[in-house]
């Protein structure tokens, strides 16, 4: 399910224990070192429900919609899809988002795709697989 920004910026509002220096943050939406990321990380998410840009930046399965960022590709066109909607981000943010959200996503996605690789590679790896899968339950710009 794809969130707003309004959704997001309230997620980020659960308690979490942040420090900068020594001073604790109560909100991050709204402290001086995190309220303009968290805003230009909500109006991604903004981006991604709206009308104009809702078919390139997001895929549906099982009834649900996806970010693009979490495809699959399984063909060309779905290859072709994820780069349009990378593009798409860095045209958006003149390129100045340094890591965005599509990056992080789509490594854990390429993760997922070579379980085979993977398993024989990391001990762990079924633990990370699982982790993962809790990953795209949860998060729809990551």
């Amino acid at each position: 399910m794809l969130k707003s920004g309004t959704e997001y910026l309230d997620s980020l509002k659960d308690g979490r224990v942040i420090y900068v220096g020594d001073e604790t943050v109560v909100d991050p939406t709204t402290h001086p070192a995190f309220d303009r990321i968290a805003n230009t990380y909500a109006a991604l998410y903004d981006l991604k429900k709206a009308p104009e840009s809702v078919d390139l930046m997001s895929y549906e399965e099982g009834g649900e919609q996806f970010s693009t960022y979490f495809l699959k590709p399984r063909n060309q066109a779905d290859l072709e899809k994820r780069t349009r909607a990378h593009r798409f981000v860095t045209e958006w943010s003149y390129g100045l988002l340094g890591r965005s959200p599509d990056a992080t996503a789509s490594n854990v996605t390429g993760m997922a795709m070579n379980r085979r690789f993977l398993k024989n590679t990391m001990a762990d790896f079924q633990n990370t697989f699982q982790y993962s899968g809790s990953i795209f339950a949860q998060m729809t710009v990551f």
